[in-house]
């Protein structure tokens, strides 16, 4: 896990985990405006990492290890306060281990740990999101980088990945864009993303009452809102409907298991916390309860009406 001062950079500056957001790039763990919205304080990134993120830090000196005896790769830890690019002091990069050879540092060493069924996902080599992440770090640290990575906790592979510079100077180049539109506070375009809505309800959150003109292409967009809106409604009752015959059919059972080893549970979720008895605590201190009740401020909600629709 990071150490204070790493998660203080981490936050300040562009790093290796951004890269596939700023360019948008699939499998992203987050879009590029819900990345925006954090760097700009408008949502807050998760602070206590999840158990994928935990087992991935732990396994890191596991899989190192793998590398040290196995495949016999002299590994260094880098530098511990990271390194910042050369010529850009807002692109910051920590890595996982460096590799020496013959004495001199050679490579970065990316360690990734992975379900089992995302080894296909690397049946072509690595995917874009982690080469961008890895050709970042070989652009602030002018090496070659390596992924060691561990598939399901028992098979290791290696993958390679030569210095490019037209590549390297082209991910440099978005970042430095994205770099200056924050600064210049110039918003992505809106998305999907919750971070999206969640930033969007505190940009805008005193409205007026004046309206303002429209253009076609946002007629179009309002037209696409009320197309998926019934599409959403359509699809939610079709999962519902699934969902029931599913568990009348598992009954009082743990589940379903198919043929092809497929599996339906339908299972007790386990309570993360106390719940609060609030129609009891009103019951027993009436008074009390009048004191600390108040009737929230009301929420923006979006609706659109189309004339003819």
């Amino acid at each position: 896990m990071l150490t204070p001062e790493q998660l203080e950079k981490h936050k300040k500056y562009i790093t290796g985990s951004k890269v596939a957001s700023i360019l948008e790039l699939p499998g992203a763990y987050k879009s590029k405006y819900t990345l925006f919205a954090e760097m700009k304080g408008y949502t807050e990134e998760e602070e206590e990492p999840n158990e994928r993120v935990k087992a991935g830090s732990y396994m890191e000196a596991g899989v190192a290890e793998w590398c040290k005896n196995e495949w016999g790769w002299d590994l260094i830890d880098g530098p511990p306060g990271g390194m910042f690019h050369p010529d850009y002091s807002f692109i910051y990069g920590l890595v996982d281990r460096l590799q020496k050879t013959d004495s001199k540092i050679s490579h970065i060493i990316e360690i990734k740990n992975q379900d089992k069924f995302m080894e296909s996902e690397w049946s072509d080599g690595p995917p874009e999101k982690f080469k961008a992440q890895l050709y970042l770090y070989m652009s602030i640290y002018g090496l070659p980088g390596r992924f060691a990575v561990c598939f399901g906790g028992n098979h290791f592979e290696q993958y390679e990945l030569p210095q490019n510079p037209q590549v390297e100077n082209f991910i440099l180049g978005k970042c430095c864009e994205f770099w200056s539109d924050l600064q210049a506070n110039r918003w992505p375009e809106a998305d999907g993303s919750k971070g999206c809505s969640d930033a969007l309800k505190l940009l805008f959150n005193d409205p007026g009452e004046k309206m303002v003109p429209g253009d076609q292409s946002l007629l179009d967009i309002a037209g696409q809102y009320k197309i998926f809106s019934a599409k959403e409604k359509a699809a939610r009752d079709d999962k519902d409907r699934c969902g029931n015959l599913l568990k009348a059919a598992i009954a009082n059972n743990q589940g379903l298991v198919f043929l092809d080893g497929s599996k339906a549970t339908w299972k007790m979720t386990q309570p993360k916390k106390v719940q609060f008895n609030e129609s009891q605590f009103e019951r027993d201190f009436p008074e009390l309860y009048k004191r600390y009740t108040f009737l929230p401020d009301g929420y923006r909600r979006l609706n659109v009406s189309l004339k003819g629709a």
